[in-house]
């Protein structure tokens, strides 16, 4: 019963606050359609997804996930993360395999890494995959940078 109250006070504050703004010539921003859009689970309109690899900090953990868009991806998860993040490597799309089967696959080879969903331990068996198949597997590797030296923080 509480649910229900709950949803049924949900929407009438939103007619409320729909009204006001239209009083005052104010637009509302939805910010779930929003979010949604930046979480990394919608694609943009005939556009494979890339599988991207964030790191937390120098030494933190790693996030294995697809999006169509990693800047804006990037944005999104840094606005929640105390660390700082940074982009260590991108497969874009190419071939049979890619975007989110390739995420779900490379997930399943390393749940002994996993800490919680997308997020994994820095092991060496991770990062020595990522340094050796992220070459392999792609024409471009973001490396947080154009300089050579930014190879030597990925380690």
């Amino acid at each position: 019963m509480t649910v229900k109250r709950q949803g049924e006070t949900a929407t009438a504050v939103v007619k409320v606050l729909k009204a006001v703004a239209e009083m005052y010539g104010v637009e509302l921003v939805d910010n779930a359609a929003r979010d949604a859009a930046d979480d990394g689970s919608t694609e943009d309109a005939g556009q494979e997804p890339t599988v991207y690899f964030v790191r937390a900090g120098t030494d933190g953990p790693i996030k294995i996930g697809a999006t169509t868009d990693v800047g804006r991806r990037l944005r999104a998860l840094q606005t929640s993360n105390p660390a700082e993040l940074t982009v260590i490597a991108v497969i874009p799309p190419a071939g049979e395999e890619c975007g989110f089967e390739l995420e779900q696959r490379i997930h399943g080879m390393f749940t002994a890494e996993r800490i919680r969903g997308e997020w994994f331990q820095p092991s060496t068996r991770l990062l020595d995959w990522i340094k050796q198949n992220t070459n392999a597997l792609s024409s471009r590797v973001c490396w947080g940078g154009d300089d050579e030296s930014e190879r030597e923080n990925f380690k």
